[in-house]
């Protein structure tokens, strides 16, 4: 290999190319018996420490159904408006947000806020509007 060349010796581009099916396959058929083996070796032991009166603890199985229970998501924290509007992304997402105040329907409002802008908007639509139901 020459100095400061790119040109890299034949060991990095073997290293570099995958290895071919038939023997990625007899690996994982070897690391298998592997496991194989050292499982009945251990069943082996276990039985050899049982029969001479050894009280050893079962291994504990775990159960293919039992899903773990997920944690509660907690309540969201109410926003003020100058938090809603730190969290926006865009002059439009900004706009959205405070029209969503204005109307009283942004999810932080309690159900008392949104009443009265909705009542004081009704008021005004009874005196301006032209058509009323």
């Amino acid at each position: 290999m020459v100095k400061n060349s790119t040109i890299r010796g034949v060991a990095e581009h073997v290293d570099a190319m995958p290895m071919p099916k038939k023997f990625v396959m007899a690996k994982k058929k070897k690391d298998r018996e592997e496991k194989k083996q050292k499982l009945e070796s251990e069943k082996a032991e276990r039985a050899a420490l049982e029969a001479a009166g050894v009280k050893l603890p079962k291994k504990k199985v775990a159960s293919k159904f039992s899903y773990p229970t997920p944690e509660p998501v907690p309540e969201p924290k109410p926003l003020t408006v100058d938090e809603a509007m730190f969290y926006t992304t865009s002059w439009n997402a900004a706009n959205v947000i405070a029209k969503k105040f204005a109307a009283g329907s942004l999810t932080t409002a309690n159900y008392g806020e949104k009443t009265s802008v909705f009542s004081r908007m009704n008021e005004i639509a009874e005196e301006r509007g032209s058509m009323y139901p």
